[in-house]
């Protein structure tokens, strides 16, 4: 059932040249719900053989409808069958063959796997799901406001990358990241980091309650510009200012830059200043890039500063490739 999907051209062609498979073949689309209904209720089962899936919609629909599914052990055909669907190894041909016919003529086995849908396949109703749903934004609303910052507040010791990465999954760690860049100073993010537009650009740092009355290591990997340029740096903590530093970033060096901070209050965001000035014109370099960048920033480390393990774990990130069995 279904649209011929992309690469079926092949099985196409065999199905019309074939009187004989035709005769046990039958392809339907465009089919109400109704007539889904029936199908689903006069099936024996259901087989889904995806080569991959984001989900496995078919596979929850057949279960919804307490039918056995037949489908290949991978991506995320596992999660929609869980313990009720039917696996076999992908693109092993016997052992999908053997499943089929066991499932076809196996009349006690194929009874004794509908029970396993109906006690553990059947997806809740839509009823259920809306109640789910409604009860957790009514406790969401009963929460007390809270500001940005101690929403996403960083943890001290830990490694935070500023470049674009493409994610299987959410990260924290990098949703942290992109919020501790605040304000219009940066450009969007590259592979290998981030460019500060020429002027001012700010990281704002929220600061977890474990920071306060300590003194802290602040680490800035920094992308050197392609001329050198200075570098003014000022940290500020509830608009009082804590520490001020001028550095001259060298072409092709790249350093990392440690910067020492006095205890700060820990109730409002530690916001670093990175202030290049005018900036440098691409365009003036003979390169095509019109734009006005400042330094370039690559990832950034904040711990207490008698932290000595976390000092060390980020050295060592920094010097090594990889742990080794």
């Amino acid at each position: 059932m279904g649209k011929a999907g992309w690469h079926a051209e092949a099985a196409l062609n065999l199905l019309q040249n074939a009187p004989e498979l035709q005769r046990h073949v039958v392809l339907l689309s465009r089919i109400s719900d109704l007539e889904l209904d029936a199908l689903y209720e006069r099936c024996a089962f259901t087989v889904y053989n995806s080569h991959y899936e984001g989900w496995g919609l078919p596979i929850t629909e057949a279960l919804a409808h307490g039918k056995v599914v037949v489908t290949p052990r991978h991506s995320a055909l596992t999660e929609a069958g869980g313990e009720a669907a039917l696996y076999f190894t992908p693109q092993n041909m016997p052992e999908l063959e053997a499943l089929l016919e066991r499932v076809m003529f196996d009349d006690a086995f194929r009874a004794e796997r509908e029970a396993v849908v109906l006690d553990k396949g059947r997806p809740r109703s839509w009823s259920a799901v809306k109640d789910q749903v409604f009860s957790a934004l009514q406790a969401l609303a009963a929460l007390p406001p809270q500001p940005p910052e101690a929403r996403a507040s960083l943890a001290l010791g830990q490694r935070y990358l500023s470049r674009r990465r493409a994610l299987t999954r959410p990260d924290l760690r990098y949703a942290v990241a992109d919020m501790a860049r605040h304000g219009p100073g940066w450009y969007p993010l590259e592979e290998w980091g981030v460019w500060c537009r020429g002027g001012l650009s700010t990281l704002r740092l929220a600061l977890p309650p474990e920071a306060g009355g300590a003194a802290l290591r602040l680490y800035l990997q920094m992308h050197s510009p392609p001329v050198p340029l200075t570098l003014n740096l000022r940290c500020h903590s509830q608009g009082r200012p804590v520490a001020q530093f001028e550095v001259t970033v060298e072409p092709g060096q790249h350093p990392t830059l440690m910067l020492d901070l006095p205890p700060v209050d820990h109730a409002g965001p530690l916001d670093v200043e990175l202030d290049t000035g005018e900036g440098i014109d691409l365009s003036r370099l003979g390169a095509a890039d019109t734009r006005r960048v400042g330094v370039g920033l690559s990832g950034f480390m904040l711990c207490r500063l008698d932290d000595h393990a976390a000092r060390l774990n980020f050295l060592e990130q920094q010097n090594f490739v990889a742990t080794l069995p």
